[in-house]
């Protein structure tokens, strides 16, 4: 399951940035360096996230832990990127929105990221455990 760790991996870090580099200027600001180191440490954290997850992903309330975690990311992210634009920020009466936004997006994620290794460890995995294949006729 490494390979289906890294595919996932790089699919994360080039799709999102291509959704912000969609949204962005052109040529990106400066500030847009940050969102694609942003996104390789969400990509290492999902990743080591994932390790464990393998083991316990087909137990009864799963899905509903995978989306508290990723509600919380989402939560993070949004306000390391909204507290130090607080003074700077037009309209900050408007904040939660943003927030609120970040962290539906995340719970979105997470869902379809859950969804998406629930399958894989069904087709390939018996038990949910990391290394052991199903065996195919």
């Amino acid at each position: 399951m490494k390979k289906v760790r890294l595919i996932e991996a790089i699919i994360f870090v080039v799709g999102w940035n291509s959704i912000f580099l969609a949204g962005a200027d052109f040529p990106p600001p400066k500030g847009f360096a940050w969102l694609v180191i942003t996104t390789i440490v969400l990509a290492i954290l999902q990743d080591w996230y994932l390790k464990s997850l393998f083991s316990w992903i087909n137990k009864p309330h799963a899905l509903l832990d995978n989306e508290i975690l990723f509600g919380i990311a989402g939560l993070l992210v949004a306000l390391c990127f909204a507290f130090p634009q607080l003074a700077h920020w037009p309209g900050y009466e408007y904040l939660w929105l943003w927030i609120l936004i970040i962290v539906l997006v995340a719970v979105t994620y997470g869902a379809v990221f859950f969804l998406v290794n629930r399958w894989l460890a069904k087709r390939y995995l018996k038990g949910g455990n990391e290394g052991k294949h199903r065996n195919r006729p």
